[in-house]
């Protein structure tokens, strides 16, 4: 994915946001922000179904993702 976006950053701008969620028996929990809350199914009617609640954090390469993956475990 990084190497696509580094193919065409002289043509676009990029932003990466990442989650991390768990869905089990039909709850869905955010593993980043540390609170056993259950979270809900919103529909944005510009962006879609989305999880209302959720932290999206930005990311410029593969090591931070990997450093919340392991946050989130």
């Amino acid at each position: 994915m990084f190497d696509s976006i580094d193919k065409y950053t002289d043509e676009r701008d990029y932003k990466l946001k990442i989650s991390y969620v768990e869905v089990y028996n039909e709850c869905i929990k955010d593993l980043l922000s540390g609170k056993s809350t259950q979270l809900e199914l919103r529909e944005d009617a510009v962006k879609g179904i989305q999880v209302a609640g959720v932290i999206e954090v930005m990311t410029t390469n593969t090591k931070e993702i990997m450093n919340y993956i392991h946050k989130g475990n």
